[in-house]
């Protein structure tokens, strides 16, 4: 969830006595803890399609809550859950991203 932040342009930081991350570029700033489905998107809380889980020290999600999180910076996550790409939501540029399957066999 981080490296997509950032390949989004977001400047991403943990804040370790909250563990929670806050992402921001230019206006905008979201921000999401491991473990919860609720975020912070611009100063409003925001449930998520589903939960953000820690997994070997990378924050995990299903696409839908990673493309929940993108869409204030201006991105989403286009395509089947085998075949995604990080892309502009107004249609410009377009990055490959690989899906890794958590232990339960939901996508991550």
């Amino acid at each position: 969830m981080v490296a997509l932040l950032q390949l989004a342009g977001a400047d991403v930081q943990f804040a370790p006595a909250a563990g929670s991350y806050n992402a921001a570029a230019g206006e905008h700033q979201v921000q999401f803890t491991p473990g919860g489905s609720l975020s912070v998107i611009d100063g409003r809380l925001t449930p998520l399609p589903g939960p953000l889980r820690l997994l070997d020290g990378h924050v995990v999600g299903a696409p839908a809550t990673a493309a929940a999180l993108l869409r204030p910076f201006g991105w989403t996550l286009r395509g089947s859950a085998a075949n995604l790409h990080l892309a502009r939501t107004d249609g410009g540029e377009q990055i490959e991203v690989s899906v890794i399957r958590a232990p339960t066999g939901r996508p991550s």
